[in-house]
C-alpha cells in the first residue's frame, strides 16, 4: 500500500473512486488518509472474472439490469470519513448465475464496464478533469481496453499497482498516455 500512495502523489486528481471491494479500497485507504481526500464507490469497478477479449462480439448482451442489485456495499465506520457510497449504486451489481460459462460472466463484466465509461464520459468527458479509479486487474485492463477501444499487446502485463492514464482526444476518443506507471509508446 505504501508503494501505491507514494506513486499517486505524484499526480494531481479533481475526483477519485473505487471498487467497493476491500482489496481495492485497503490498498487505496492510506493514500486518501494522506492527502485527506475522499473516493466514491463505484460497484461497476468490481473485480470479476471472465474478462476474456471484453471487446469480442461472442459476448451476449445482458437482457436484464444487474446494476445495483446485487449485495449491499458495507463500509466499516472507520472508512467512512474516506469513502461514500453513491446515492445510485448502495448495492453491488447482480451476480452471475452458477456454473455460468465465461462468456456470460464477461457479459456481467462489461455490462457493468459500460456503465462506468458512460458515467466517466457524462461526468468528465470534455473537461479537463482528472480522475482516479483504483480498482483490480481483470476489470481494470477491460476497462482500459474499452476506453481504447482497442486491445494493445502492451496492456496484457499490467502490474500489481500498476498505473495506467488515458487521455480524452478532441474527437471523444481516448489515447494511452502511461501504463504501468512509464509513459507510454506504441509498440
Amino acid at each position: 500500500m505504501t508503494a501505491a500512495t507514494e506513486k499517486l502523489k505524484a499526480y494531481q486528481f479533481d475526483f477519485i473512486a473505487s471498487s467497493p471491494m476491500w482489496r481495492a479500497r485497503n490498498t487505496i485507504l492510506p493514500y486518501l488518509k494522506v492527502t485527506q481526500r475522499k473516493a466514491e464507490v463505484w460497484p461497476e469497478l468490481r473485480e470479476g472474472k471472465g474478462s476474456g477479449s471484453i471487446l469480442s462480439n461472442d459476448i451476449p448482451v445482458l437482457q436484464n439490469e444487474i446494476l445495483n442489485l446485487g449485495e449491499a456495499i458495507v463500509l466499516p465506520e472507520e472508512e467512512r470519513p474516506f469513502f461514500m457510497l453513491r446515492d445510485d449504486a448502495k448495492n453491488n451489481y447482480s451476480r452471475y448465475p452458477e456454473k455460468c460459462s465465461r462468456m456470460v460472466r464477461a457479459a456481467y463484466m462489461k455490462h457493468a464496464l459500460l456503465s462506468a465509461t458512460k458515467m466517466i464520459e457524462k461526468r468528465f468527458g470534455g473537461t479537463d478533469q482528472t480522475i482516479l479509479l483504483a480498482g483490480h486487474h481483470t476489470s481494470g485492463v477491460s476497462l482500459l481496453n474499452l476506453l481504447l477501444q482497442d486491445e494493445p499487446s502492451a496492456i496484457k502485463g499490467l502490474k500489481n499497482t500498476g498505473i495506467w492514464m488515458v487521455e480524452q482526444q478532441e474527437d471523444g476518443s481516448y489515447q494511452l498516455k502511461i501504463y504501468n506507471g512509464k509513459a507510454y509508446s506504441e509498440p
